[in-house]
């Protein structure tokens, strides 16, 4: 596993963005042995499926991640794991020689991986309970493309405006922003979601809209707060400096900060607020080359069901596992329950796409770019990437996506 994950950040932002642990906010239950399921490759009645070839999982994300999952499968299970960690940004060009059981992605590759052909459709059937156990506002945005299930929801960060009240005379008076810029373009995705009357692409023909009047004027209303924004330029991590007082306000992961802390959900202001996922949202899913589904299966719902991300909280910060509804605060059923529910980039090339839009976004809060010439120029930027990409396939990708079945 030489493979490290490309962000701008330093590496605990950089962990903390991809949005895969587990926060002091949310109870967990503790670490359990993975479920069995009847069949060729294991016993009836027994404790867990084994094999002796090991399972081959692919992880999309940083070497520190798949080193902490085997870590964390090794205390509960015998059976070995082959694990190898790939980047988002290199699956387009390195998917096709993957060979591998399951692979664990965040929503922004599952575009990618679809078209290198390494991802497969999953089994209704086989993973109804699964699927039930995420919020459905999660699992059409992320886990299905039409009426495919492309994967499980394992975890997703929550986005609020988190205050620490008490320290207020203490704390500096500005709202920290993410500067990575795949992580602030989730934080204006999520902001557009509540107002765009179109979602970032035309449904009829692939053409971008974040560079229509609508975008623009989203993004000129979070730079008339540009005075209150503070980039992570600093290498301030935004939660630890609100639970610990040093921040007064932030934009930052509901998990991340202490009981006690005010958190609001974000959204545009004077809309009815809408759920736009994390791009970075953490899925499951199987290999199309997959020699052990029984297995897999059962490594994915060790995952799902909240008992494998326990374990790894001590390496990555806070985020809601979405399959363990019960344990959801307040404010999270609130975020699963809203009124509408749209993609986050996650069609080939999502990554690129994401940071394009990000570095716009950036440009205009710490930079005091212009917000129509960023955002007309992250829409060309857009249009090369869709041709290059094949207009009519992105098109067919994007419209699954968006209607999920």
């Amino acid at each position: 596993m030489s493979t490290q994950f490309q962000y701008h950040g330093n590496r605990r932002e950089a962990l903390k963005v991809i949005g895969l642990g587990l926060g002091s906010g949310l109870a967990v239950s503790g670490c359990s042995r993975p479920a069995g399921d009847s069949g060729a490759d294991s016993e009836e009645g027994s404790e867990a499926i084994k094999s002796s070839v090991p399972l081959a999982v692919i992880v999309v994300g940083p070497e520190d991640l798949a080193r902490s999952i085997e870590m964390s499968w090794s205390a509960v299970s015998e059976q070995a794991l082959s694990i190898q960690s790939l980047a988002p940004e290199d699956v387009a060009t390195r998917g096709e020689g993957l060979v591998g059981d399951c692979v664990i992605y965040p929503a922004i590759s599952q575009g990618d991986l679809i078209k290198t052909q390494v991802l497969a459709g999953l089994k209704g059937d086989d993973y109804s309970a699964m699927i039930e156990s995420v919020p459905d506002s999660i699992m059409r945005t992320c886990g299905r493309t039409e009426s495919d299930v492309k994967g499980i929801p394992i975890a997703t960060s929550i986005p609020v405006i988190a205050t620490n009240a008490e320290n207020a005379e203490e704390a500096r008076q500005e709202v920290s922003f993410p500067l990575d810029p795949v992580e602030a373009a989730d934080a204006f995705l999520l902001y557009a979601g509540s107002s765009a009357s179109q979602w970032l692409f035309n449904i009829r023909d692939m053409s971008p809209l974040v560079g229509e009047d609508e975008y623009v004027s989203l993004l000129t209303q979070l730079k008339g707060r540009a005075e209150l924004w503070k980039s992570s330029q600093q290498k301030i991590n935004v939660a630890e400096g609100i639970n610990m007082g040093d921040v007064l306000t932030g934009w930052t992961n509901l998990a991340s900060v202490d009981p006690g802390i005010n958190a609001t959900l974000v959204g545009a202001s004077g809309s009815d607020p809408a759920l736009v996922p994390s791009g970075l949202t953490l899925i499951g899913g199987l290999c199309r080359k997959c020699r052990q589904s029984r297995l897999a299966k059962a490594f994915i719902g060790w995952l799902a069901g909240g008992e494998g991300l326990s374990q790894i909280a001590a390496t990555l910060a806070g985020t809601i596992v979405t399959g363990n509804e019960s344990n959801y605060p307040p404010i999270a059923q609130e975020f699963f329950s809203r009124f509408a529910s749209r993609s986050p980039l996650r069609i080939p090339g999502g990554q690129r796409y994401q940071i394009s839009l990000g570095k716009a976004v950036t440009g205009v809060l710490f930079d005091g770019d212009d917000p129509k010439a960023n955002l007309s120029k992250c829409s060309e930027q857009w249009r090369r990437i869709t041709r290059e990409l094949g207009e009519s396939r992105q098109l067919a990708a994007w419209r699954a996506c968006n209607d999920p079945g």
